[in-house]
């Protein structure tokens, strides 16, 4: 019987290391991914018995209620909060929502519940690494799913098992919208 595995799915650091993967192969940025192929190669082997995707709102953007029903149609547990306005020191605005601390809550509901054998973690942020580290002490593995130029030199260190998206053809799992 496969393990069973929880999947929590950063979603902003997935698409960042999958758009710096498509600019590093010429691919147009205009493809979009198919979530629904390329999560069902990455839990290949596991029985996934939850998938949250952390996902940060636009202010007044109704085009994110698309996105929401395309991942609550496919089995996932919509994790959502407004983003933030942020001014960088140079004077550029970004808009970010931080979810490390949803992310590491779930991860230890499921740790103290014994509902899991194992965590498929995608990001590669770097605050994921105490996580990891915990989570070895009780037995837990974390594979962390991420690419060659997103994943924390921290989370490299940790992981049980990393995988890099830039190790996967990722034309097989890219669309052009109609």
């Amino acid at each position: 019987m496969p393990n069973r595995a929880i999947l929590l799915i950063e979603l902003a650091n997935l698409d960042c290391a999958l758009s710096i993967i498509k600019e590093s192969r010429g691919i147009s940025p205009k493809l979009k991914t198919d979530y629904k192929k390329l999560i069902q190669l990455l839990t290949l082997g596991h029985y996934v018995i939850e998938k949250k995707v952390y996902i940060g709102k636009k202010q007044n953007s109704s085009k994110h209620q698309i996105f929401f029903d395309f991942f609550g149609k496919i089995g996932f547990q919509i994790v959502t909060k407004e983003q933030k306005l942020i001014k960088l020191p140079d004077g550029e605005i970004k808009c970010k929502a931080n979810f490390d601390v949803e992310i590491t809550f779930d991860a230890c509901w499921h740790m103290s519940k014994g509902t899991c054998d194992e965590i498929i973690l995608i990001s590669g942020d770097s605050d994921f690494s105490y996580l990891i580290q915990k989570a070895k002490k009780l037995n837990m593995p974390i594979k962390v799913i991420s690419s060659e130029k997103t994943v924390s030199t921290e989370l490299r260190k940790s992981a049980n098992n990393l995988v890099l998206l830039d190790e996967i053809d990722i034309s097989q799992y890219l669309y052009e919208k109609k």
